[in-house]
């Protein structure tokens, strides 16, 4: 997995892949529990690769996990 950046301000742009470029691509990504901060979604749609992006609306530490599967049974 890609670390997002470590700060980010509210309102600022951010965008990233969440899993490292070939490796991550055929891969559809979900949130498997908590919640990305308001603001920011998850593209989940192989064959890209995924990635968080948008713009922050609050400040605050967000916990959130994601599991993410490809078509032939792979998963992280």
């Amino acid at each position: 997995m890609i670390c997002p950046p470590a700060i980010s301000k509210v309102g600022m742009p951010i965008s990233f892949d969440v899993l490292d470029g070939e490796s991550g691509s055929g891969f559809d990504g979900s949130i498997a529990s908590g919640a990305l901060p308001d603001g920011l979604t998850l593209s989940r749609m192989a064959p890209a690769t995924p990635k968080i992006s948008g713009t922050p609306t609050k400040t605050g530490s967000f916990t959130f996990q994601m599991h993410f599967a490809n078509n032939v049974g792979g998963t992280r």
